[in-house]
């Protein structure tokens, strides 16, 4: 009885070597996660989430399901193009949000975002402060809200949708993706008229292709990113509005033919600049825009540039730095580049800020 029992203990101990297969360890180098795939083999794979994952209701004209709030528990999502037989048409505001300033903020850290077609609207920080890492917006998207995607500091790619209507918000408000700082490169389709407020603010973009079809590159539209290296196509881009560049990383910068007008502090801060060309067709420089390019020696401005208008501080309540000339703190500019700057109508001092009272 004692060998028997010794015998089927010795059977039971070595079992499992001879009976169980070998798995590979999901961590290993031939593993792929939803990360590595292309965007049409997610979509496949992922299966659709259940209705009761979120909260919804009808749009104002009762013929589109807007998503409120998600209340889920999965950090993979994939929204229902339709809910209870009615088409999916927006995410409303703050609906997928981890920002706490936000009353509607979700405790669940979403990783992964598919959004079907069919949705045409992205609603104010719909998606702020998640932990999205790739994106692809559908074309049907013409709205996308002020902070949909802001501060969302792991997201690496995105395809944008073509041509929206409306991008952020044109007189404030956080950009669509601003603090994205991980997001270092981006195509921008042709069709858009515009890059919106803030759009790209303290993003890791180092470098952008602007499509001939813009006309405006909006204010802090990539301020504080680390764009170093910028490509115009087209001559239709025709202002550059405030602190669009600001604290960047460029050391050269060519202004497009077309531009007209140059916004305040549109370039400030841009420590690394070195040789700044302006078109024959600028206008109009704003107060402090290349203020503090502490570097910059070298100003093109090509012969046929006619007589500029470079705006000026009227008075003493405004913050005497703002109201600074457009060369203020720029203290190495070539003589040469001084000399062109006084032909098309620069008179304030270079270096030093001056005041020009009310």
């Amino acid at each position: 009885m004692k060998k028997t029992i010794i015998f089927i203990s010795f059977i039971l101990i070595i079992f499992p070597f001879f009976s169980c297969e070998r798995r590979e360890n999901p961590q290993s180098s031939n593993s792929r996660t939803i990360h590595d795939m292309e965007y049409s083999e997610v979509i496949e794979i992922i299966p659709v989430n259940d209705e009761a994952d979120f909260q919804v209701t009808l749009n104002a004209n009762g013929d589109g399901v807007v998503i409120v709030r998600y209340i889920g528990r999965s950090n993979v999502v994939h929204i229902p193009a339709i809910i209870q037989g009615i088409p999916v048409i927006e995410i409303g505001e703050a609906a997928f949000s981890r920002d706490s300033s936000t009353l509607s903020r979700i405790d669940v850290d979403i990783n992964y975002i598919i959004i079907p077609s069919g949705i045409t609207k992205i609603g104010r920080y719909a998606f702020a402060n998640q932990s999205i890492r790739s994106l692809v917006l559908p074309d049907t998207i013409k709205i996308l809200e002020a902070g949909a995607f802001s501060n969302c500091k792991e997201l690496t790619s995105v395809s944008l949708p073509a041509a929206p209507d409306n991008i952020g918000d044109s007189s404030g408000g956080t950009g669509v993706f601003s603090g994205c700082s991980a997001l270092e490169k981006i195509i921008i389709p042709e069709g858009y008229l515009y890059i919106g407020y803030a759009m790209f603010s303290g993003t890791g973009l180092k470098e952008i292709i602007i499509p001939s079809s813009i006309e405006d590159i909006g204010h802090y539209a990539f301020s504080y990113s680390s764009l170093s290296s910028i490509i115009f196509n087209g001559n239709n881009l025709k202002n550059i509005w405030n602190e669009a560049f600001a604290g960047c990383d460029f050391t050269t910068f060519e202004i497009p033919e077309g531009v007209e007008r140059i916004g305040e502090k549109a370039f400030e801060y841009n420590r690394d600049l070195i040789t700044l060309t302006f078109p024959s067709t600028i206008r109009q420089i704003g107060m402090s825009a290349f203020k503090d390019c502490i570097a910059l020696t070298t100003v093109n401005i090509p012969d046929s540039a006619r007589s500029i208008n470079f705006l000026q501080g009227y008075n003493l309540s405004r913050d005497l730095r703002d109201a600074s000339p457009a060369f203020y703190g720029v203290d190495n500019l070539s003589l040469a580049s001084q000399a062109a700057l006084r032909r098309v109508g620069y008179t304030q001092v270079f270096g030093t800020p001056a005041l020009i009272l009310e």
